[in-house]
């Protein structure tokens, strides 16, 4: 229900928060970064499911790049898994 969504996504909100908080305390700036990319890229996945509209113009261009450089990973991580398991 729309409820359940609304409660859900203020739970993700705050987690993210937490998460960034953490991350800000990294010093590699090339780790901080990676991971803030990611996040952003879940975190728009996760909106993308919780949103009731089928349109999507309220993605902006860093939502999309964050999205797709966060589907390279996940994928690229499956195919290190697979390699791994197989080889």
């Amino acid at each position: 229900t729309l409820s359940n969504k609304k409660a859900l996504a203020i739970q993700f909100k705050k987690i993210f928060k937490n998460i960034t908080k953490i991350v800000g305390c990294v010093k590699c700036q090339r780790c901080k970064l990676h991971a803030k990319v990611f996040i952003h890229g879940i975190g728009t996945a996760l909106k993308i499911l919780l949103t009731n509209s089928e349109n999507y113009d309220w993605l902006s261009r860093d939502d999309i790049v964050a999205l797709v450089n966060t589907l390279f990973q996940l994928s690229e991580s499956l195919d290190y898994t697979q390699h791994f398991l197989y080889n």
